[in-house]
């Protein structure tokens, strides 16, 4: 299978060495190729065209920024799919929110994606606890 390289994007390698490449993904930046014809430029095909190696362990949303493992290689791919499978790796989410925000910490309970088979009803209900960390300018 042939990467597929439509344009180049601007991402940062924070930590590289054999066995794990972690970059940093911009908002706006698939993870990886979509599913349509539309712009498919994409972090994994940039990181691959300069790691072949490079395998994919976890996707960030398009609009979501933020640090990215990839694997370098089967069995590291392999290793790390296994501690993101059994929860070993955690991941921690920070927004900058312009406005009021109102309490300075609750609960936000809302669906991850419409049910595709029994729609109206949503699917894997996500519960996020908010905190204000800080206020200001």
């Amino acid at each position: 299978m042939k990467n597929h390289l439509e344009t180049p994007c601007r991402f940062s390698f924070v930590y590289l060495d054999d066995e794990i490449a972690i970059i940093e993904k911009p908002a706006g930046l698939l993870a990886v190729r979509g599913s349509g014809t539309a712009n498919q430029t994409n972090l994994a095909s940039n990181v691959r065209a300069i790691y072949p190696d490079a395998l994919v362990v976890h996707r960030l949303d398009r609009d979501t920024s933020g640090l990215m493992v990839m694997a370098r290689g089967v069995e590291a791919q392999r290793q790390l799919a296994r501690q993101f499978e059994e929860r070993r790796v955690t991941k921690r989410y920070i927004a900058i929110v312009y406005g009021s925000l109102a309490p300075d910490r609750g609960l936000i309970e809302l669906p991850m994606r419409k049910d595709l088979e029994h729609p109206p009803r949503r699917a894997s209900i996500l519960l996020t606890a908010v905190q204000r960390l800080r206020s200001g300018a």
